[in-house]
């Protein structure tokens, strides 16, 4: 298991079962639930996962090469059919910084 404890956030990523739990202090939330994320391997990955979304008739954001929750990362955004909001990203390297706010709400 690996975790990071910084002000106002923890990670908490598992291997065995493969689960990324993360806690953000703050934000607005609906229903209880600011957001909900898919952590994917690769930047393909990513941009896959957009055509997928796009195929489908939902409308993606990007956030590409950004600082964010203590990690450089490239991610999109997407808001499902029944309201909530989805992050899909990949982690391309630690960052000393918290920076974005991760809540992108121009979906």
């Amino acid at each position: 298991m690996e975790e990071k404890i910084r002000p106002g956030y923890a990670k908490f990523d598992l291997d065995e079962p493969a689960l990324n739990l993360t806690l953000n202090e703050g934000g607005d939330m609906t229903g209880g639930i600011d957001h909900l994320e898919i952590q994917v391997s690769s930047t393909d990955d990513v941009l896959s996962i957009k055509q997928r979304l796009k195929q489908a008739g939902l409308v993606t954001f990007d956030e590409m090469d950004t600082t964010c929750c203590y990690a450089r990362q490239d991610k999109i955004w997407v808001t499902s059919p029944d309201g909530h909001r989805w992050e899909v990203f990949v982690v391309k390297a630690d960052a000393d910084e918290m920076s974005g706010t991760g809540r992108n709400t121009d979906n």
